[in-house]
């Protein structure tokens, strides 16, 4: 059995990444939102059933944000269906392979416009601290999907 994606390993990415600041409550301007966050545990399985990996990842829980305070949009293109046959007319006459990728982390690439501060889940520091100014885009912010569009279409 497999071990893989820790939260550890997580805060790590973060930092690497530079997609926060520790702060502290007193560093947060009046009338700002602190966006609440959560630990998301789920198993990653091998083809045959066996486990791969365990791994637990940090999701802002959006809800909690507020309109033209933590966000003012948050509309991210989708594909046209028209595309989607395209490509995969293209695929099945040219009798290519489907390849599959991932991109670690990759909200965590996509800058962030507002100023958003994040409380951790509970028993989480970064950098000694529990809430964060976020840089960087994190799943579950309403404005994330829209930001790493923009980051992919520059």
């Amino acid at each position: 059995m497999a071990r893989g994606y820790c939260t550890d390993k997580e805060l790590q990415q973060f930092s690497d990444l530079k997609a926060m600041l520790p702060i502290k409550l007193e560093e947060i301007p009046e009338g700002a939102n602190i966006t609440k966050s959560k630990k998301v545990y789920k198993l990653k399985l091998l083809p045959n059933g066996e486990i791969e990996k365990y791994k637990a990842r940090i999701f802002a829980k959006g809800f909690t944000q507020e309109y033209g305070i933590d966000y003012t949009e948050r509309v991210s293109t989708t594909p046209q269906i028209g595309g989607i046959r395209f490509v995969l007319i293209f695929i099945l006459q040219h009798q290519l392979k489907r390849v599959s990728g991932d991109v670690t982390g990759a909200f965590l690439n996509a800058e962030l416009k507002e100023k958003v501060y994040l409380k951790l889940p509970e028993g989480i520091l970064f950098q000694g601290s529990n809430i964060v100014q976020l840089l960087k885009s994190l799943y579950g912010l309403k404005q994330a999907g829209r930001d790493w569009n923009d980051l992919r279409d520059k």
